[in-house]
């Protein structure tokens, strides 16, 4: 390999005709944990938490033992903010990793997911797991 750069999540390489073996085996490894690591996020085995479990292949949440219904996008947040417990994140980020469109007005619309499943999930346990951190925006604690 003469050139290598880093660019963002470009690679720049140029190989030389006989390195093209080389090349094919390092594409073939990148194509195949590219296939592994989407095969592992789709069909990713339950999140358990206490009293609360979350199947992301099935878009399904139960909260002791009750099956809780979400909106897609209620679903996309709980799903979002469980897979990193007690890591606060801010209504834009929250909003960055759920929606695809351009925002009128974060807040009230990450405001307005939140409040909704925590009103779902209150019909079900008394755990507030969706922590609210004030003047940053909101943590999931499995421990609440």
């Amino acid at each position: 390999m003469k050139d290598g750069r880093r660019n963002g999540k470009v690679i720049l390489a140029t190989f030389e005709e006989s390195e093209e073996q080389l090349l094919q085996e390092v594409l073939a490894v990148f194509r195949n944990n590219l296939v592994i690591q989407k095969s592992e996020q789709l069909y990713a085995k339950e999140i358990n938490f206490t009293g609360l479990s979350i199947w992301q292949s099935q878009r399904k949440v139960q909260a002791n033992g009750n099956e809780i219904y979400l909106s897609r996008f209620e679903f996309d947040v709980l799903l979002f903010l469980a897979k990193y417990p007690r890591q606060v994140f801010t209504r834009k980020q929250i909003y960055e990793a759920v929606w695809d469109d351009i925002p009128v007005s974060v807040d009230a619309k990450v405001e307005c997911m939140i409040y909704s499943i925590r009103k779902k999930l209150r019909a079900y346990t008394d755990r507030q797991y969706i922590q609210t951190v004030w003047g940053v925006g909101y943590t999931f604690d499995p421990a609440a």
